[in-house]
């Protein structure tokens, strides 16, 4: 079974670089308060642009690119490169270039671009290759970030999770090292969650420093801390092991409701699903009849083993998938896929039947009776976690509670993977990393297949059943607003939605 699968966004370590030694309008410039050897990209770059580079590989993003839309961005691209003026570093030409990429991401919430790790290696040098391999090594021991992760609610950034003992859940951030809030937000993308050291990279490579002076709220009283960094593979460790799913596993005794958080999905599921069907059984022996599977924040993964999870949720022999698949037909694809010629490039191609997953089998020895379901989802829920909210809400097995997905959640798939695409904003690098490469961004989770799942969603969008939006005042205490207001209707003690165990079982 093919599922859509997913790079989860992080800092790509950059494997190798091609650039011109001729560029005379390209330096590098160290970053300062590095713990390590950093240097950013700074272009000389004399007027506007008068095309918007593309992605063939995409089934839509070509076809949709019309002359008026191009026109219209390159508009405000060319207006932004003046206001910034001619002297760019990445972090100016992400902002210059975002109305492109958040037109992009708009159609396809898979695709991102991401600012590489931009380490300081000449590269003009023959042992570049031994210099940049080094530096790699070092770099999990040596680099320091901010061990916090950010939540963004309507421009208010507040701290979702946090490895510091001086800053909880719930602070409200005004300032990193001198980087107001505002400014921060200007150079990201609007997720809903990100890790702070990568929220400061794409600002100007801030994320990477010994200590981090931060200005924040908490309980309208403004204070400042001055944090050490933390190093970036213990901060990467603790929090992956916040996130496994073994202590994530809960029981809320006031509402009598069992609670499972999924933070993403693997090559191999099998010990993930063993241990949710466990949970599910063990809430069932204590009397739970109501479980929460919280999918806010899961950026999807991978599909292996999906159809045990189905199996365990839905008493059904089989469960219809996906109507049809069409494939862009590209150098890379070709590659891939024996069905399509060379005849056929740049064309959106029919995927052959016997290729599509249609239906799902089911095994009935895995399910598990009498559990009502919710599952809690946000504009942060992607790929693979999205098609699950679709499935089970098509299949009517579970309520859908939170916010809407982003829109085209479950319309494209099959991303292109272990790649590295650099572009040199005056075209197409086609695979290669570029040798006029201008700035420390690479783009990932490119798309290969457009997708049509059975669904109930609205022109595109997967809507919840019970519809909870995120509120900034409800999280400054720390709380989770979202799932204690799911407790009180699983409870009763809510009136948002009434008779929903009645509504449930029939």
């Amino acid at each position: 079974m093919k599922y859509i699968s997913t790079i989860i966004l992080g800092l790509g370590l950059l494997k190798f670089a091609c650039l011109s030694a001729d560029n005379r309008n390209l330096k590098f410039v160290s970053i300062d308060n590095s713990t390590i050897r950093l240097a950013d990209m700074q272009w000389v770059k004399s007027g506007g642009w008068d095309s918007l580079f593309k992605i063939y590989e995409h089934p839509a993003f070509e076809k949709l690119l019309t002359k008026e839309i191009e026109d219209s961005l390159l508009t405000i691209i060319n207006h932004r490169k003046a206001e910034v003026g001619d002297t760019l570093c990445t972090a100016d030409v992400f902002y210059i270039w975002k109305p492109y990429f958040e037109w992009l991401r708009d159609e396809d919430p898979h695709y991102t671009i991401i600012p590489v790790i931009p380490y300081e290696v000449d590269f003009s040098r023959k042992d570049f290759r031994k210099i940049l391999d080094d530096e790699i090594r070092k770099f999990p021991s040596k680099a320091k970030i901010l061990p916090v992760s950010l939540l963004n609610i309507n421009d208010t950034l507040m701290v979702e999770r946090s490895l510091c003992d001086n800053i909880v859940p719930g602070d409200i951030i005004l300032d990193i090292n001198g980087v107001d809030k505002d400014e921060l937000l200007k150079y990201n993308y609007d997720f809903r969650h990100s890790e702070a050291y990568i929220a400061l990279n794409y600002c100007g490579f801030y994320g990477f420093a010994p200590e981090y002076k931060i200005r924040l709220s908490r309980n309208k009283k403004d204070s400042v801390l001055t944090i050490p960094g933390g190093r970036y593979k213990d901060v990467l460790y603790q929090t992956a092991k916040c996130l496994e799913i073994e202590n994530n596993i809960r029981t809320y005794i006031s509402s009598n409701a069992g609670y499972i958080k999924i933070s993403e999905f693997y090559p191999d599921n099998g010990r993930l699903i063993k241990i949710i069907r466990k949970a599910i059984l063990d809430f069932k022996a204590q009397g739970i009849r109501s479980v929460i599977i919280d999918l806010r924040g899961n950026p999807g993964g991978y599909g292996d083993k999906i159809d045990r999870l189905f199996s365990m949720l839905i008493d059904k022999p089989s469960i219809k998938y996906c109507k049809w698949q069409k494939l862009k037909a590209s150098q890379r694809t070709l590659n891939e896929n024996d069905f399509i010629s060379g005849k056929m490039l740049g064309n959106l191609v029919n995927v052959p039947e016997d290729r599509i997953v249609k239906e799902i089998q089911l095994n009935s020895e895995l399910y598990i009776d009498d559990i009502d379901y919710y599952v809690l989802m946000d504009k942060g829920t992607g790929s693979v976690a999205a098609s699950i909210c679709n499935v089970l809400q098509y299949n009517d097995v579970a309520f859908l509670v939170g916010e809407p997905l982003l829109k085209n959640a479950l319309k494209y798939g099959e991303i292109l993977e272990n790649t590295l695409i650099f572009y040199d904003l005056n075209g197409y690098s086609n695979g290669k990393s570029s040798s006029k490469m201008n700035a420390w961004l690479q783009d990932s989770n490119v798309s290969t297949v457009e997708i049509s799942e059975y669904t109930k969603a609205v022109d595109g969008v997967l809507m919840p059943d019970i519809h909870i939006p995120y509120v900034a005042k409800d999280y400054m205490t720390g709380k989770d607003a979202m799932l204690d207001e799911l407790l009180k209707i699983i409870s009763g003690k809510s009136n948002v939605i009434g008779g929903i165990r009645k509504a449930f079982k029939e």
